[in-house]
């Protein structure tokens, strides 16, 4: 909790949420926002400045403006900026407690596809496994970039390989396949990918 009695979780805690406090994290669009905000999945103000180099943002609610409402608007000017620009969330149609929700089921194995479609209000099978897909693919580059030791005496690491390479949204070039060979330590569920 914050100063002013806000429930947030840490990054560094994230393994500890359970449902109900994602739930209490993301009552409305603007907790969700807040919550997103605070995980540095979402900016605080826009990375580029405004078009008169005010650079004088705020958070605003604008019915006609964004999925949630929410965009940033220039004091000075008055020019505005997606929320979403450059994130993660940035061309997907979805709401962002959708978004979070269906990383919270993946991350937790719970993304059953009958599931998801029915907790998330998402009926497009199309988009989920593209979602998980992504939500797999951020991983996998993570790991890719941070590698590290892994297995020890008496410890079984399982091997396998796998292929990158979808379009996202089913837009776009068709990205080259990348194989990746990777590792997990069963014992202590750490792993390593390699590019192949």
């Amino acid at each position: 909790m914050d100063d002013n009695g806000k429930l947030f979780i840490d990054v560094e805690d994230i393994d500890t949420m359970n449902l109900r406090t994602l739930h209490l994290l993301t009552t409305n669009d603007y907790e969700t926002i807040q919550c997103l905000q605070h995980l540095k999945l979402l900016p605080t103000k826009p990375v580029k400045r405004c078009s008169n180099n005010c650079n004088n943002w705020y958070l605003a609610y604008l019915h006609t403006k964004g999925k949630e409402g929410y965009t940033f608007r220039c004091r000075k000017c008055k020019g505005t900026s997606t929320i979403r620009k450059g994130t993660f969330f940035s061309d997907s149609k979805l709401k962002f407690i959708q978004i979070f929700e269906l990383m919270y089921y993946w991350a937790r194995e719970m993304d059953n596809l009958d599931d998801l479609s029915h907790e998330l209000s998402i009926l497009s099978k199309t988009t989920l496994i593209d979602w998980k897909n992504f939500c797999r693919d951020i991983c996998a580059i993570h790991f890719v970039n941070n590698p590290q030791k892994v297995g020890d005496r008496g410890h079984i690491v399982e091997i396998d390989e796998s292929a990158f390479g979808k379009r996202k949204y089913n837009r776009g070039r068709l990205v080259k396949t990348q194989w990746v060979f990777g590792g997990i330590d069963i014992i202590t569920k750490q792993c390593f990918l390699v590019e192949v």
